[in-house]
């Protein structure tokens, strides 16, 4: 179907073609917003990554326009609706719905500013930078992607001092932009951009 692009192409909503345990790095850039079954995905990236594997997701800001105005996007997401994904989320919000996930994952975020966004806190001194990123989270447009790292806990242990680091129901979010943007410079010819952390980061809910 992709010559010279993939390898190999399976469906995501059902059992991937991977034995358990096998899997040392996967990214997924731009898929999870189109994904019907967030769940299953999520359960069969756990069943096929080893112990200490991670992976990397990019995929559009809720808060952003490009999350709702492509017709095959399914849902808008947050750093809170990671949350789901943590040890201990079910006790936490206290609804029973949310029980019976056995696919625990240690989860760490980060929401890309737009170039608008970089401008506005180079202006700014570093103490003011700390309360103005503090509100970019309830403006439309201003965060445009969510760069997410997560990473399976396959150990009592290690979902135990998971849980005694992270509040199930929070996230723990930092700011972060291109670097080129952040410095105002034009993108560099032929690269993506390098990330950079700009702002520390927020309890999200």
């Amino acid at each position: 179907l992709y010559p010279g692009v993939a390898d190999q192409v399976f469906d995501l909503m059902s059992v991937w073609p991977f034995e358990d345990n096998s899997i040392d790095y996967i990214h997924a850039s731009h898929v999870l917003e189109h994904l019907p079954d967030p769940r299953k995905f999520f359960a069969e990236v756990w069943r096929v990554m080893t112990p200490e594997a991670t992976m990397t997701l990019q995929l559009p800001y809720g808060g952003h326009t490009l999350a709702w105005c492509d017709l095959t996007h399914v849902r808008p997401w947050y750093p809170g609706t990671f949350c789901f994904l943590q040890p201990g989320y079910e006790e936490t919000v206290n609804n029973p719905q949310h029980g019976g996930w056995e696919y625990p994952f240690s989860v760490e975020t980060h929401l890309r500013l737009s170039r608008e966004a970089c401008a506005l806190l180079q202006e700014k001194q570093k103490w003011m930078r700390v309360l103005v990123a503090k509100l970019f989270r309830h403006l439309q447009d201003v965060c445009v992607e969510l760069l997410v790292t997560v990473k399976p806990l396959k150990t009592k242990d290690t979902v135990e001092a998971y849980r005694q680091e992270i509040q199930g129901n929070l996230m723990r979010v930092a700011y972060c932009a291109y670097k080129h943007e952040w410095e105002g410079k034009p993108r560099p010819d032929g690269e993506t951009g390098e990330i950079v952390i700009v702002s520390g980061g927020d309890d999200h809910g």
